[in-house]
């Protein structure tokens, strides 16, 4: 059971990959989420996108391709629970 945010981002249960990326970015997950989110989050804490996960889902395949480079995050969640912050870098 995620607690806290800071609970949430070391959190085995969520992975993210290649990271650095420069073009594609897979995020997976071991339960399937109900009304499950995944949003792209710039370092200044705004929401740049935004994606609806369907019922049963483990996984996601993003396109980061257009962001600049940086540190993002993703943030994971389930209703209206965060489940999971994962740190990001693009190159």
């Amino acid at each position: 059971m995620v607690t806290s945010a800071v609970d949430a981002v070391f959190d085995k249960s969520y992975r993210l990959y290649p990271n650095p990326t420069t073009s594609a970015l897979f995020i997976e997950w071991q339960n399937p989420l109900k009304n499950g989110v995944v949003q792209l989050v710039g370092s200044l804490s705004q929401t740049l996108s935004q994606f609806s996960i369907p019922e049963n889902f483990t996984n996601l395949n993003v396109q980061v391709a257009d962001l600049p480079q940086g540190i993002y995050f993703v943030k994971i969640i389930s209703g209206e629970r965060q489940m999971a912050i994962l740190k990001f870098v693009k190159q």
